[in-house]
């Protein structure tokens, strides 16, 4: 009986064994499983996910709609505004005179430059990099006075899902206008080179007419998406 028992016991360990290497056999096959999964879903957002990153990006324009007005009240109208960023040569200028107007420097705006989340960035290729810009460069054709340049921020290059929900929660309406070249009206000459500055005309982007903020693709594939805030509408 002893030997049996033990027989028994033995037979018992050995199937308990199987049953734990049949299990981390499984689990290893659905990890492996997984990340496959994750893999070729990489580049979907959760909606949730999708909604606290267009928030951190319309967050931005009323951060910075705050420093321009701080700085009109102080005496900088829109056409002394100068948009070197910290990073370009002559940032720390010494002329008091100049550095006052200045929208990123201490003795003026104080804006501090941001970056778009990774993971708000989309699949547009070619320059410039994906990013904020801000700068005075060129008119839009329905702003008040068209002889002047506007005060124009722009995030280039982010995700269609989220240009979407940014004019579905301005417009309520998640259609993305088409422009042929939103580089050249939104970006163009702003800390970036390279091109020609455009007047942004009605019949370039009818859906954009008297919308301050609003989010347009290039219609290219793969397409670019900018969302454009008219800061200072002159």
């Amino acid at each position: 009986m002893q030997n049996t028992f033990k027989t028994t016991h033995f037979q018992s360990g050995n199937a308990m064994i199987y049953v734990l290497i049949v299990v981390a056999l499984f689990g290893a096959l659905t990890f492996v499983l997984s990340r496959q999964t994750d893999t070729d879903e990489s580049n979907t957002l959760a909606p949730d996910r999708v909604a606290i990153l267009t928030g951190q990006i319309m967050n931005y324009p009323f951060t910075v709609k705050q420093v321009l007005d701080m700085m009109e009240s102080t005496g900088s109208d829109a056409d002394e505004l100068v948009f070197t960023l910290p990073t370009d040569a002559g940032f720390n200028d010494p002329i008091l005179a100049n550095n006052v107007h200045k929208v990123y420097h201490q003795s003026g705006g104080g804006l501090n430059p941001t970056q778009i989340p990774p993971e708000a960035v989309g699949e547009g290729t070619g320059l410039p990099a994906a990013g904020w810009y801000l700068g005075r460069f060129n008119n839009f054709e329905w702003s008040n006075d068209p002889a002047k340049n506007e005060v124009v921020l722009a995030a280039y290059n982010i995700r269609q899902e989220i240009c979407a929900a940014i004019n579905q929660k301005l417009l309520n309406d998640p259609t993305i206008p088409t422009t042929s070249n939103p580089r050249q009206y939104f970006v163009e000459g702003v800390h970036w080179g390279g091109g020609t500055n455009a007047t942004l005309e009605i019949a370039d982007c009818p859906e954009c007419e008297d919308h301050l903020q609003m989010c347009v693709s290039d219609g290219g594939s793969p397409a670019t998406y900018v969302y454009y805030s008219l800061m200072i509408n002159q």
